[in-house]
């Protein structure tokens, strides 16, 4: 992992962000360089800080974290993004997926999973929550 990872958190709940500032405060590697409350400020703050991470839900007011997603990757291609949501739809996960995200935690599984998102993020590898790896599986067998 690079030295350290500056990250935009967004998320229009203040107890989402507060929670996800406070796992990355355990990380030593990781520094909170701007917050935002909907997709229109995570684009804005990603281009005042330029952040290396971008941790980004997919309901907010005003821009989704799809179109969000899209606009980083257009005006800020190398940050990479992270999506931390609780939507586990099959297609809305292949929808963030395309619009350019290198992960998706389920809010859920963010204690465990954050680190290792921000471990593949940083190799630029892909990152799926484990729950959501196996409820795609257990839906093919159905």
């Amino acid at each position: 992992m690079q030295s350290r990872h500056r990250i935009v958190i967004a998320d229009d709940h203040q107890a989402v962000r507060r929670s996800l500032k406070m796992l990355l405060g355990h990380m030593p590697d990781c520094e909170v360089v701007a917050e935002a409350t909907n997709g229109q400020e995570a684009v804005e703050r990603v281009e005042e800080t330029h952040p290396d991470v971008v941790l980004m839900d997919l309901s907010m007011p005003l821009m989704n974290g799809i179109e969000a997603a899209r606009q980083i990757r257009t005006k800020a291609p190398a940050t990479k993004i992270l999506i931390v949501s609780q939507y586990d739809l099959p297609g809305m996960v292949q929808e963030a997926f395309n619009a350019g995200v290198l992960g998706y935690i389920l809010k859920v599984d963010v204690g465990k999973d954050l680190a290792p998102a921000l471990q593949a993020a940083s190799h630029d590898e892909t990152y799926m929550s484990v729950s959501l790896w196996r409820l795609d599986h257990s839906r093919e067998h159905n």
